[in-house]
């Protein structure tokens, strides 16, 4: 599976607008099918880049956890 597939199975879970009525749920709006496709963009551009966005520096890991990295 890759990364937009990934995006559109979990990008609406993870990121969604709280919704003001139940009305909402009956017809989806051009509105919110634009907000659906800027969420699995955003989703699939941090999965594709992962690692610049979640990894940390040696440096920083033994300043923040020394008891973890042991020589």
């Amino acid at each position: 599976m890759d990364s937009y597939n990934l995006a559109t199975l979990f990008g609406p879970n993870i990121l969604h607008k709280v919704k003001a009525s139940e009305k909402e749920y009956q017809v989806e709006s051009l509105e919110r099918a634009e907000e659906r496709k800027d969420v699995i963009d955003v989703i699939k551009d941090m999965i594709d880049n992962y690692n610049q966005i979640f990894q940390v520096g040696l440096m920083i890991l033994l300043k923040v956890y020394p008891e973890v990295i042991s020589y």
